[in-house]
């Protein structure tokens, strides 16, 4: 299954828009696994950066950043994250992200 998905939220405080395509699998011992990736976007529309990521099971994984960006969201460039998505009934979704140093 693929999917495409945007939402808002706040990176080290600077406001951004994220944009995601990802696909899953149920692999042959019944545990899903799905890649996905994307862009983050500054609010103002003046710096982006990319990604891609890996999940398992109820969609924990990592995630790979890079920008070219020297302002706002350079922080971003050769950053890894882990993170959890979860959905919950209604189909509300929540992301946390920590930086692995």
């Amino acid at each position: 299954m693929e999917i495409t998905f945007s939402g808002t939220g706040k990176f080290k405080g600077v406001a951004t828009t994220v944009t995601v395509t990802y696909w899953s699998i149920i692999r042959s011992d019944g545990v899903l696994s799905g890649e996905g990736k994307g862009m983050v976007m500054s609010r103002d529309g003046q710096e982006m950066a990319t990604f891609t990521g890996q999940g398992i099971g109820r969609f924990v994984g990592s995630v790979f950043y890079h920008t070219a960006s020297a302002g706002k969201v350079a922080f971003l460039n050769n950053l890894v994250a882990v993170f959890e998505h979860e959905v919950d009934e209604s189909e509300n979704v929540a992301n946390k992200f920590w930086e692995w140093k």
